[in-house]
């Protein structure tokens, strides 16, 4: 499972918790969220390919992402990006 935390530069590592509130009000979680499944979805890549392992890489999506009409692009292009079978990522 992917688990996006933010390095703060004073308070240290905080979980969701703590921030996703404020970038699903502001708007960013959509380009957050982009980052952390391109993200999660190219480590799953790297791992089936040196590892040989057969996995499945879940990541969490807020309910701005889901009522988002580019999603299935911004999925389908991290697929394709990374060569990664879809049947790999929930």
């Amino acid at each position: 499972e992917a688990l996006v935390r933010w390095a703060h530069p004073v308070r240290g590592l905080l979980p969701p918790a703590e921030f996703i509130e404020v970038a699903e009000e502001s708007g960013l979680v959509r380009q957050l969220g982009a980052w952390v499944l391109n993200e999660a979805v190219a480590q799953a890549a790297r791992w089936q390919d040196v590892d040989g392992l057969s996995l499945e890489m879940a990541v969490n999506l807020s309910p701005r992402q889901l009522a988002d009409p580019e999603l299935l692009g911004v999925v389908t292009a991290a697929l394709t990006r990374h060569s990664l079978d879809p049947a790999a990522l929930t």
